[in-house]
């Protein structure tokens, strides 16, 4: 597959560049936790499941206004040398997109305290 592009990009990640060339390039290569269905459902691609109050992933504390949400990873999922992605690879992501000096807003990254 050849993609034409208009200039040379500063960066092919999303995550610290947005031109709009790494959300394409991340689009055809990487995988995020979930995507969406052509109906709109939310799916798990990353993760093993989708985090709920019911499988005990999402806990809510209504008095602090808070909620806990714990992914867990598909065991199954490698880079190309055969390495496991691991929470390590989602918090250098997450940390990326995050850094003031060259990471970019993710919508709904405003609402998140931390991840661990």
């Amino acid at each position: 597959m050849v993609i034409v592009i208009p200039a040379e990009p500063p960066s092919f990640s999303a995550a610290v560049s947005n031109t709009g060339f790494g959300t394409l390039v991340m689009k055809l290569v990487l995988l995020g936790l979930t995507r969406m269905d052509p109906a709109g459902n939310v799916i798990p691609l990353l993760a093993a499941d989708l985090p709920t109050l019911a499988n005990g992933d999402v806990v809510v504390d209504e008095q602090a206004g808070t909620m806990q949400v714990t992914w867990r990873l598909r065991p199954d999922v490698v880079w190309s040398d055969g390495q496991p992605v691991t929470a390590a690879d989602v918090l250098f992501t997450w940390d990326a997109i995050q850094n003031p000096d060259t990471g970019v807003w993710v919508k709904g990254s405003d609402v998140v305290d931390h991840l661990e």
